[in-house]
């Protein structure tokens, strides 16, 4: 089978509209990054912009176009092709590659298919170009690619293929997705008992003598970083961690993210220790996430978390933190949040959290019972995602053995 460079499968190919509004013409809805989800195009947010008729010539989506995404802050989105399966007029903007195939050579589907292979993302990612924290890939990256090409009859099989095994895997997917939904609503439920009461038969008994309180007056509260002034990032220094550090449930990855020099962490030490149960809360951005600090290793904490320490005898640790994870607590925290582009809980708001307190003895039975719950949770979780891993990798199987020899059109490729 011959291999093809794809731009001498293409009618044209064209990055997208770099303007954000204009004062002539006709409103034209354009694609942007946001509409497409799980590598489909979503119809739903539409923003338009008034175009030339010269523009619109040039910039217009036809049935059969390949969308491939040019720039991107994700190096694994940098180089995905959606295709192009919308009814209504649609331009595109300047974060995508549009590519034309010919249609009398080459089947658009088998080409979008082919450039998802392991073959093909590996010249995609080794040809990108990385700067300011975004991933971008050119025209001429794209075109010299080739494509083994059979004749147009054996693309549609394999596409067709392609498509029967690739529906079983969604299918299977969606399911392991439902899942996880479901564990993550059973996870909030057993927290929300937290601060509710049901979970223990004593935290029923004695809900009546719980007390309301506020999470300042049972703990501090601390700012990281007071002064607001953003440290100076190392290249080989100490973790600076923020939500983003954050994974599972319970992790803290420590590999990832910006490095602080040791001057940064003597500071942050000035004003604190972190102490056995002590745990962060994210009060910027993606808030109300919350972690145990670990005490046997040396980082310091963005400005994006605060540290909760206990500082009364009559509250348990672990009980606290899931309180506060709870969404009897959480949504004070999304109400009236401030924020001027990025979501920023204040320290007044955080202290001023309303929380249900029970008697010492009935917080430390409830930790028990929420760890142990959360724990099937994990083990749960844990087994979804490495369906989920295999799901990918059986798909990349399944595109491997497509486009390495021609399948048979009445053997299935892969079972799924």
């Amino acid at each position: 089978m011959s291999q093809v460079p794809i731009r001498e499968l293409l009618r044209d190919s064209q990055n997208g509209l770099s303007k954000r509004k204009g004062d002539t013409g006709e409103p034209v809805p354009v694609l942007r990054l946001a509409n497409v989800i799980d590598g489909a195009i979503d119809e739903s947010d539409v923003r338009e912009i008034r175009l030339t008729d010269k523009e619109i010539v040039k910039y217009a989506l036809q049935p059969g176009d390949l969308l491939c995404i040019r720039v991107n802050g994700s190096r694994n989105l940098v180089g995905r092709v959606v295709p192009f399966t919308a009814q209504r007029r649609w331009a595109y903007c300047d974060h995508f590659i549009r590519l034309r195939p010919d249609q009398t050579s080459v089947d658009s589907r088998y080409l979008a298919h082919y450039l998802n292979t392991r073959v093909a993302r590996r010249q995609i990612e080794l040809n990108m170009v990385s700067s300011a924290g975004q991933n971008t890939v050119s025209q001429g990256t794209m075109l010299d690619l080739s494509v083994p090409l059979p004749d147009l009859a054996t693309q549609r099989v394999v596409v067709a293929e392609l498509e029967k095994q690739f529906s079983r895997l969604d299918e299977a997917v969606a399911n392991l997705q439902r899942v996880k939904a479901n564990l993550y609503r059973y996870a909030a439920s057993v927290l929300d008992a937290t601060t509710a009461g049901g979970l223990v038969e004593e935290s029923v008994e004695r809900a009546r003598s719980w007390q309301q309180t506020t999470l300042g007056a049972v703990a501090d509260v601390i700012d990281p970083n007071p002064s607001h002034r953003m440290p100076a990032y190392v290249v080989e220094g100490y973790p600076l961690i923020s939500s983003e550090n954050f994974v599972g449930s319970e992790g803290i990855d420590f590999t990832k993210g910006k490095k602080v020099a040791e001057e940064t962490l003597r500071k942050q030490r000035e004003l604190f220790r972190i102490e056995s149960g002590d745990f962060a809360l994210s009060r910027i951005g993606t808030i109300g996430k919350t972690r145990f600090l670990p005490i046997d290793r040396a980082y310091c904490l963005s400005h994006a978390l605060v540290v909760i320490k206990v500082k009364v005898q009559e509250v348990d640790k672990r009980w606290l933190r899931y309180a506060v994870s709870s969404s009897r607590v959480l949504p004070q925290a999304r109400s009236g949040v401030q924020s001027v582009g990025v979501p920023d809980l204040g320290m007044g708001k955080i202290r001023a959290f309303e929380i249900s307190l029970p008697p010492l003895e009935v917080q430390k039975l409830i930790a028990i019972e929420v760890d142990r719950r959360l724990s099937i949770v994990r083990e749960v979780e844990s087994e979804v995602d490495a369906n989920l891993k295999r799901a990918q990798a059986l798909r990349q199987a399944v595109l491997a053995r497509a486009f390495g020899s021609p399948p048979d059109p009445c053997t299935p490729m892969v079972a799924v």
